[in-house]
């Protein structure tokens, strides 16, 4: 990935990724000649790419949705979860 520093890019820019930060917004569009680009934070970037890699495996997608629809109150705490690893 190509990384590009305040210094190469203009005020409007530089002012609306300011900007993200303030408004909760997650990405800007910058549309070059029909050409669409979409600038996301560093750390969404990375927690799209994580999501995508554990979607990937489709037994893996298996096992987070049905730990999704587990209810809460049915949940092992961590420390429990320690505790039978112990014994």
């Amino acid at each position: 990935m190509k990384t590009v520093t305040a210094k190469q890019l203009n005020q409007d820019v530089i002012e609306t990724l300011n900007e993200l930060d303030k408004t909760g917004e997650i990405a800007i569009l910058i549309d070059i000649h029909g050409h669409k680009f979409v600038v996301l934070k560093e750390e969404d970037y990375k927690g799209w790419r994580e999501t995508a890699y554990l979607l990937s495996s489709s037994k893996n997608s298996e096992i987070l949705q049905k730990s999704l629809e587990e209810p809460l109150d049915k949940c092992k705490d961590f420390k429990d979860v320690l505790r039978e690893l112990d014994s």
